[in-house]
């Protein structure tokens, strides 16, 4: 891969890695936003709010001791 990249340049269509610490504080922000907005909402209508997957909602709900 990395000859490819000196032949080529970067790549552009990679996904984001999922343990990086910056996508999880936009995650955070965005969920914070949420709960924010409706205190009472479910994991279901979270994650169709945020496109955040559910079990990494319910992950990062318990990490960051967000609240309901």
């Amino acid at each position: 891969m990395k000859r490819d990249q000196e032949r080529f340049g970067p790549f552009k269509h990679l996904a984001p890695n999922k343990q990086c610490p910056d996508l999880k504080k936009q995650r955070v922000i965005v969920l914070q936003n949420e709960l924010r907005k409706n205190p009472n909402i479910s994991g279901r209508q979270l994650e169709k709010h945020t496109g955040i997957n559910r079990k990494m909602i319910y992950k990062l709900m318990k990490e960051e001791e967000l609240k309901r």
